[in-house]
Formats: C-alpha cells, sequence, structure tokens
C-alpha cells in the first residue's frame, strides 16, 4: 500500500473515530438506497442543525469519506444532492470490520419513520456510475 494510500486510509479511521461524525457514518451504512440526500440526514438526525450537517459533508468529502452526486432532472421539491461513501471509504471500513450494514439495515427497517422520510426514500436515485459529482 502507498503512502498517499495509507494517509487516505487513516483520514477516513479518523472521521470514523470521532463522534460527531459516527450517527451520520450509521445513516450511510444503514440505509436502504445507500444514496443519502440532506434532507433525509436533517430528518436521520433532529438534534443537529442543517448547515452543521452540510460542514459535516464537507469534511467528509475533503477526507475521502463520500462524494456528492446530482441528480441531472430533479422533479419540483424533490432532492438535487445525494452523497454516497467513496470506493476507498467502503474498503476501508469494510476491510475493518467497520462496515457492517447487515445488522444496521435491520434497526433501520424498525424505525417509525415519518411519512416524509419514507417518501423520500423512495425517490428514485442518480447513478453513482453515470452522473459526475461537483468539485467544490
Amino acid at each position: 500500500m502507498t503512502n498517499d494510500s495509507n494517509s487516505l486510509n487513516n483520514e477516513i479511521r479518523q472521521v470514523w473515530d470521532d463522534e460527531q461524525y459516527l450517527p451520520l457514518l450509521i445513516d450511510f451504512i444503514a440505509h436502504p438506497k445507500k444514496l443519502v440526500s440532506l434532507r433525509e440526514l436533517v430528518i436521520l438526525n433532529p438534534s443537529v442543525s442543517e448547515s452543521e450537517i452540510c460542514k459535516r459533508l464537507g469534511k467528509m468529502r475533503k477526507k475521502g469519506v463520500v462524494e456528492k452526486v446530482n441528480k441531472p432532472y430533479p422533479e419540483l421539491n424533490t432532492p438535487r444532492e445525494y452523497y454516497f461513501f467513496t470506493k476507498r471509504a467502503r474498503e476501508t471500513l469494510d476491510s475493518e470490520l467497520m462496515l457492517t450494514s447487515g445488522p444496521l439495515e435491520e434497526m433501520f427497517k424498525r424505525i417509525n419513520h415519518s411519512d416524509e422520510f419514507l417518501e423520500l426514500v423512495e425517490l428514485p436515485r442518480p447513478s453513482i456510475d453515470d452522473t459526475p459529482s461537483d468539485v467544490d
């Protein structure tokens, strides 16, 4: 493994070990579609402001944990941007047994979600492979 690769893996581990990011990471792991909108994250984390979630997502992007993809032609009042784990983050979390989605997905299904959240989950998502992410 190269130094750049080790450095990136360390960045991912730092995010995983930081308590403020853990709820968002769990949301990504447990989400049935694996592409999560900002609105869904806001609903799932009511004690954290939308602006704080945006800051955390920005830091997670800079550290190579998540990527953002835009839905090319979103319908009115539906999310345009979706976030997902990078390939490197999935590999790092999986190799270190931090990414065990099965139990979290089961727990996620048992939670009594709001109607708004359930509607958001059912919306079509952009393709990760077909849609380039924005570079800030």
